[in-house]
């Protein structure tokens, strides 16, 4: 039977900080309720999250994933998007596509134009937003916002399992050769370190390399983020994308893939919790930890120290003091 491995950070010495924190809703006292949408009056967005240590750059909506049906005669889609701020979104289309019966939450509503692109208006929170399209011949391409989250594609009956969209949204439609059969030798190997920078906030920072061989498909990782942190910047070749359950989604293809992400925690850390973990992610991890002791000095319990240089750490990683995990 597996076990739960923790880290445990001991305090040597307690280096008084302050750390400045929004204020959560429900700590609003409710005299001051009432006031909240006035002094947001047309600074809404500053409710919105902001990149990685870049606050100005804001992100009031995501178009989590997108999956079209597609046929020579039309089509159908559908659209998850995530709205911070009522505001209107682009949808699937354009002006030679227009959607039809375009549906949010199971409810018609209008579309309007902007840039020769459909639009229709979404209110703060989570949205399905469905439609049809009719034609007369399948179309070269289809247009999708241009920051476009994950697609799901079928063709004529074809499902293509690496859809090609261009960095304007152009999605190509004769070019998705990818099969949906599974093949004899699909296989995935999965490495995994990760920098633990004891920081205000603590952040770690999660290095996943990806051997893939086989059929192009999605491959699932639980277990990319570890328990009480919150994600904040991820880097990939591949179209991935990290679920509120902290389990990994790729869309993967042969070849060997990097694929990086940093999350922090949102209070002091004390330990830290290695999940059981689930195939294909690896029983091992390797960890380098970055103590800050002008902040506080740590003291690990719980690893097992390992020579930086004999691993596959990053050469910036070797540097610091390193440790084996295993879940089991």
């Amino acid at each position: 039977m597996k076990k739960i491995v923790y880290v445990v950070l001991f305090w040597m010495m307690a280096i008084t900080s302050v750390v400045a924190v929004p204020i959560q809703q429900s700590d609003i006292p409710s005299a001051l309720e009432e006031w909240v949408p006035w002094v947001l009056y047309n600074k809404e967005d500053k409710l919105c999250p902001f990149s990685y240590q870049k606050f100005d750059n804001k992100r009031c909506r995501w178009p989590i994933k997108t999956s079209l049906e597609l046929r020579n005669n039309g089509g159908s889609f559908n659209q998850q998007w995530s709205v911070f701020t009522a505001q209107c979104v682009a949808i699937v289309g354009r002006g030679d596509q227009w959607p039809e019966n375009v549906l949010v939450d199971g409810q018609i509503k209008p579309v309007t134009r902007k840039d020769n692109k459909p639009q229709v208006y979404l209110t703060t929170g989570e949205h399905l937003v469905s439609g049809e399209f009719n034609w007369s011949a399948l179309p070269k391409t289809v247009s999708l916002p241009a920051d476009n989250g994950l697609v799901f594609l079928v063709v004529n009956g074809q499902q293509q399992l690496l859809p090609k969209v261009d960095k304007n949204g152009v999605l190509w439609l004769n070019d998705n050769s990818a099969s949906p059969k599974k093949v004899e030798n699909d296989s995935v190997t999965v490495v995994v370190q990760r920098h633990l920078k004891d920081s205000i906030p603590f952040e770690v920072t999660t290095r996943i390399e990806l051997n893939v061989s086989g059929s192009e498909r999605e491959i699932q990782l639980s277990g990319a983020l570890l328990p009480g942190l919150i994600a904040k910047q991820l880097s990939s070749t591949l179209p991935a994308r990290i679920e509120k359950d902290g389990v990994l989604r790729v869309q993967a293809k042969a070849g060997q893939w990097i694929i990086s992400f940093t999350s922090s925690a949102p209070a002091m850390v004390e330990k830290l919790i290695l999940p059981n973990n689930i195939t294909p992610w690896p029983e091992t991890e390797v960890w380098a930890f970055e103590a800050q002791p002008q902040l506080r000095q740590v003291t690990l319990s719980g690893v097992v120290a390992i020579a930086p240089k004999n691993s596959r750490l990053p050469p910036q990683w070797q540097q610091l003091p390193s440790f084996r995990l295993t879940s089991k």
